[in-house]
């Protein structure tokens, strides 16, 4: 009997370690999106973006219809669809226009098995670039990251993003959201792996835009 309750014990204690408690408990508190305020525009500024990020815009644009991002381009290289830093816009286009992003249009021509959205939209259009002086747009992507290390035998951790879209000029924050992710270590009795909330829309960042963002 007695074996059979330090048996017990010593697997709460590695549940315990793994993190299950503390993530479902803060899933509960505040993970999810919120709305407060609804707006319409044609676009945003990603303060976390570069470049690279064009898929992300893609994703943005087949699910909300909002036609341009703005971002800054801290490291650009011949190799990169920018070659130069500073602000830059990426829009879409009708294909053929003269600021089509070749880089871009090359990789999206390079796929083999698209989606059905990469393939009809490549038929038709480009994902275009131009530089630009400052940000125009009115509205702003931001996220956040914050590592909370729960220690113990296994040092799983959680991680916290809050990702929120404001107005620019006066910092009012329109909507966010909250996720929370379980990195566990690999080797313990509930093996090594990634558990996030059940309460996200998938994905969760599109969902945001499409929550607060209306494409006019």
């Amino acid at each position: 009997m007695k074996f059979k309750v330090l048996t017990l014990l010593g697997g709460l204690l590695v549940i315990a370690g793994c993190g299950n408690y503390e993530h479902t408990k803060l899933c509960k508190k505040d993970a999810g999106t919120v709305v407060y305020k609804q707006v319409n525009a044609e676009g945003f500024y990603h303060a976390q973006c570069g470049s690279s990020c064009w898929g992300q815009f893609l994703e943005t644009y087949e699910r909300t219809g909002l036609s341009f991002m703005e971002f800054y381009e801290s490291r650009a290289y011949k190799w990169k669809e920018v070659t130069t830093n500073g602000y830059w816009r990426y829009f879409i286009a009708k294909k053929g226009h003269s600021l089509c992003n070749k880089k871009i249009t090359e990789k999206l021509d390079s796929y083999s098995q698209p989606d059905e959205f990469t393939a009809e939209f490549r038929k038709t259009h480009c994902i275009a670039s131009k530089k630009i002086t400052e940000i125009e747009a009115k509205y702003s992507f931001e996220n956040s990251k914050e590592v909370i290390d729960l220690g113990g035998i296994f040092s799983s951790k959680i991680v916290k993003v809050k990702s929120i879209i404001l107005e620019r000029h006066s910092g009012r924050i329109l909507g966010e959201t909250i996720e929370y992710s379980l990195n566990r270590v690999s080797g313990s009795r509930i093996d090594g792996g990634e558990q996030s909330c059940k309460v996200y829309a998938n994905p969760a960042t599109p969902y945001l835009y499409e929550k607060v963002i209306v494409s006019n």
